[in-house]
């Protein structure tokens, strides 16, 4: 397996790859239909703002998957760390070992940076995704909670 920079071919793989993360069961408040378009719309800006840091993870020329990164400050601290800010595997790409990758490269991609922390999101009833990161030694630091009231 490879994993390299983004280049323009992979465009329509992150689109259609986008609804992935839109694919798990939702808080009521949540309409998947939504969901699934502000995702396309979050893919589309991330490769036109940051495409510079998106890295595709590929194996003799077919797309597997790709993860974004991005330098951010802590709010707490004022530390740079890198925010992942989407990590998708195709159904083709899942059990061999693509999201572990991936993860390592931007493991290295911010040692090479000389940034020591790195951080995720992931919805609560992701539960493959949260127990895939726990695994591989992230830790739940903060729960934001909601509640949806009458109206």
């Amino acid at each position: 397996m490879n994993i390299r920079s983004y280049n323009h071919k992979d465009k329509q793989h992150i689109l259609q790859l986008s609804a992935r993360l839109s694919d798990i069961t939702f808080l009521e408040h949540r309409h998947p239909e939504q969901m699934q378009q502000k995702q396309l719309e979050m893919a589309q800006a991330s490769i036109d703002e940051n495409s510079d840091n998106i890295f595709v993870a590929d194996e003799e020329g077919v797309f597997l998957g790709y993860i974004e990164c991005r330098i951010e400050e802590d709010y707490f601290s004022k530390e740079k760390q890198v925010y992942i800010s989407a990590i998708v595997v195709t159904p083709e790409g899942e059990g061999k070992g693509v999201g572990r990758q991936l993860m390592r490269f931007a493991e290295t991609w911010a040692k090479e940076k000389g940034i020591k922390v790195l951080v995720l999101e992931v919805f609560s009833e992701n539960q493959r995704a949260v127990q895939f990161y726990e695994h591989i030694g992230y830790s739940q630091e903060i729960v934001k909670m909601t509640k949806v009231i009458g109206g």
